[in-house]
């Protein structure tokens, strides 16, 4: 084989071999970007009560669908 230089000293037939590091690292289409091991669930009662809680369940229309549908189950606690 005939190794081809380019201007600059370096062969340009290792650089055929290179690919490109999507290629490479990514093997199944899909990579993991992030790991997590479990912590990323910080409870706070305000943000639970804002998301969950029965004022915003008023708030919505399916919202009072929900508390509706709990209602007539017989729970106990509708929201929190």
């Amino acid at each position: 084989m005939q190794q081809v230089f380019s201007p600059n000293g370096f062969s340009s037939f290792g650089l055929l071999n290179f690919q490109k590091p999507s290629q490479t690292t990514n093997i199944f289409g899909n990579g993991v970007r992030f790991v997590t091991y479990g912590r990323e669930y910080q409870p706070s009662n305000i943000v639970r009560k804002r998301r969950h809680g029965f004022l915003a369940r008023l708030r919505s229309k399916s919202g009072r669908k929900i508390l509706t549908r709990r209602r007539m189950k017989g729970r106990k606690y509708l929201s929190h």
